[in-house]
């Protein structure tokens, strides 16, 4: 008895699927993976950004959470989740770009994903530790997760 094998590719930052074969050649549409894409990342007042954009396919048991990355490739995750509406876009609390660097020219990376049970239980142990460390910060996106989208910007 063979193991069934689906192909999935990306064009565009858009996932593909492609049916799947079983041993009996029966074939099956693939479940559509998760899929999104930034559509804006707004500076406010207070070295702070407002990410927002789209998203479709997302799992129940996940959450849509922000990030941001320095350019010493620290990971500072957002303090609450984003919130993904009935019509597909999402829009995420306020990111504060701490950590990323004081100066107006310093680098910054966003990145969104869904992170489940585990990840998000990794997620409030470091939001934890932040509140006593405020220079705290991830090696990178918590294991399990499903990054959707990252977008680069300037301070």
């Amino acid at each position: 008895m063979g193991i069934p094998a689906a192909v999935i590719g990306a064009v565009s930052g858009a996932f593909v699927t492609h049916a799947i074969a079983d041993d009996s050649g029966d074939t099956k549409a693939a479940e559509a993976l998760p899929s999104g894409s930034i559509q804006q990342v707004a500076h406010v007042s207070g070295g702070k950004v407002v990410v927002s954009g789209t998203i479709k396919d997302v799992p129940v048991s996940a959450t849509l959470w922000s990030f941001v990355q320095d350019t010493n490739g620290n990971y500072f995750p957002n303090f609450k989740p984003c919130e993904i509406h009935k019509d597909g876009t999402w829009d995420c609390p306020e990111l504060r770009l701490a950590g990323v660097g004081d100066k107006p020219s310093d680098n910054f990376t966003v990145h969104v994903a869904l992170i489940n049970g585990e990840g998000g239980m990794e997620i409030e142990k470091h939001v934890e530790k932040k509140r006593t460390d405020p220079k705290a910060s991830m090696d990178g996106l918590p294991e399990g997760s499903t990054p959707i989208a990252d977008q680069q910007g300037i301070r």
